[in-house]
Formats: C-alpha cells, structure tokens, sequence
C-alpha cells in the first residue's frame, strides 16, 4: 500500500515538470517490472523526506493521490441548547490508518484538525454537499475537517419567530464540534463557505465575527438579502416564512441581518478581519446581487478576491466551484507536519 501510493505521489508531481517521465508511464508502472517500482518509489521517498508537501500541487494534480488517502465520515445526531431541538450535521475528518485498507493510505498525523463549515442552501439540508459533490475526496490529504450543519429554511437569523439558528451557528456550533471531534477552534484554522443562502451565511460569519474566522467563501452567494425579500415573496419565499425569519416588519436595512450594514460597521472596528473570496457563476439568477455587493466590498481595503465563471446556479458549478476554495484556504495544509 505504502508503494501504491507514493508511486501516484511521483505521478502527481510529474505532472507539474518535477519529474521528466510522462505520467501515463508512471500510472501504468503499478503493472511493470519490480525494478521500475523500485525506482519510483525511491524518487518518491527522496522527495517526501525532503519535505515535499502535496499541498504545493493544485488540487488537480492530486486527484490521483486524493482517493488514496483515508477519510471518516460522521452523520450525528444531537441535541443544541440554542435551537432546542435535536439536530443533525455531517462531519468528515481525516482518520490515521496503518495503510491496510485497500485502495487508501495511511494519513492524519495530527492531533486537531483545521475546519471549513460549509453551509447549505435554502432549499437543502447537511446532507446536501455530500450528495451532490465530491467534497470527500476533494479534502483527502488536505488535513481539513469538514462540518455541514443543519439550519432549515433560516435564512442563518435568529429568527423572529422560531429558533435561533444565528446563535447556533455562529456560537454554539464550533463549541460542540470542539467537544464532539479533534477540530482545532484557533481562528486561523477556522474557514467557512456556503452556496447560495450558505454563501450569505458564510459572509455573515466573517463580517459579524472576524475574530474568530481566518477565510469565507461565498459561492453565487444570497448577499444583497434586502434586496431577495423584496422580489422573493412568491411560492418558493411566501411571505409568511419571510416574516418568520424577520418579523412583521420584514426589515433587513440596517440590521443584523444586513450584509452591507454589517459591512460598514466592520470597515470602521479597529480589528483584523478574513479572508474573502466571492464566486459567482456568470449565468446565476443572482448575479446582479453580486456584482451589487463586490462594488461595496472592492472599498473595503481588506484582503477579497472576486471571481466569476461560466456557470448557473446549480451543482455543476457548485462541484467545480468548491475545489476552487479548498486551494485558496489561507492554512499550511501540511499532511506530513
């Protein structure tokens, strides 16, 4: 096993010139000669020990070395005094094996682990990126946890009628993945990202708590949501799920609840803020909202980044869009160290 898959770590850097040997020829030499294996995986010792690190290849040079490496997947149940209520999340985390399980290697040589908190949209639950991407694979070998937690249709508020979900994710959440999993709580090993409403909540989380956030992400983000309650009071928002997240009123100017309030008041607090990376697909539905929130967030003078891609609002761009984000976490991401 330990073969197998430094003979692929040889691989993935011959794809990036480090190597001269084509790596289709690599690839195929698990089938040739024992000679031939013996010098790849010497190569390959040699540059492990020489504190080589995959996480210097993008993460498309990896995909070979991705599947090879063992991950643990948690579905837990559990009760959250702020909601209260049982509630659910995913958790992937890496796990340390011996290497005896065929098809993977041995990694996680480390006590705590960073975490991304990826956040679902309005529409979807905690099991959704599992289902719909390869979010698994995409983080093996990277040393990242993994948290998808469960929020319902709560725009991530408080809400004015029902739970709140703010205080939950925002509070609660970290601290009860601190208790249940060997994830590190140090802001600068504590990232999130969402889709759509999870990219509204994951800039929630950087604007309203940079303290303890090091990088969000936003994926064809929910931003301007005074704006979306404005036009959204159709089948898919009634009215009445908007007024439960926000009361009668149904304000979002100048609360809470309003990035671009939050925005303001964070331009002028003396404290260091996140990263931020927003990505948007170019198709989207909420693509004007994006480009009306980047006009304000290209002022800020912190650290943000803008991209956008051919794309709509779905999984297909989500799938790709995510890979995207795990290269631009701001973390040393060091499996060896």
């Amino acid at each position: 096993m330990w073969r197998v898959c430094h003979l692929i770590a040889v691989a993935t850097e011959a794809r990036i010139g480090i190597f001269e040997t084509e790596p289709e020829n690599i690839f195929r030499g698990t089938r040739l000669h024992d000679e031939m294996h013996l010098e790849w995986e010497a190569a390959a010792r040699t540059r492990l020990e020489s504190g080589f690190s995959l996480r210097a290849l993008p993460l498309t040079s990896r995909v070979g070395l991705v599947s090879f490496l063992t991950m643990a997947f948690f579905e837990c149940r559990f009760f959250s005094e702020a909601l209260r209520l049982s509630t659910s999340m995913s958790v992937i985390l890496p796990q340390q094996t011996s290497g005896t399980q065929i098809g993977v290697a041995a990694d996680a040589r480390r006590d705590r682990f960073p975490a991304l908190y990826l956040l679902h949209g309005l529409s979807d639950d905690h099991t959704i990126w599992s289902r719909r991407t390869s979010i698994e694979r995409y983080v093996a070998g990277t040393g990242l946890a993994v948290v998808m937690p469960e929020v319902h249709r709560s725009f991530y508020c408080d809400l004015a009628y029902g739970g709140n979900y703010w205080t939950y994710i925002s509070e609660e959440l970290p601290k009860l993945c601190a208790n249940f999993f060997p994830i590190e709580t140090a802001r600068e090993a504590t990232f999130a990202c969402g889709f759509s409403m999870g990219g509204y909540g994951a800039f929630k989380l950087g604007l309203a708590c940079p303290d303890r956030f090091a990088a969000v992400a936003s994926l064809s983000g929910s931003l301007d949501m005074g704006r979306r309650v404005n036009r959204s009071m159709t089948e898919a928002v009634p009215q009445k799920e908007v007024m439960a997240a926000l009361g009668e009123s149904m304000r979002v100017e100048g609360t809470d609840n309003d990035l671009f309030t939050l925005l303001e008041r964070a331009k002028t607090a003396d404290r260091p803020m996140p990263r931020f990376l927003q990505h948007c697909g170019t198709d989207d539905y909420l693509y004007d909202d994006n480009q009306h929130f980047r006009q304000q967030m290209e002022t800020s003078g912190w650290d943000y980044q803008y991209e956008e891609v051919p794309g709509s609002h779905n999984w297909d761009y989500v799938d790709s869009a995510i890979q995207r984000v795990i290269e631009w976490l701001p973390w040393s991401g060091d499996e060896d160290s």
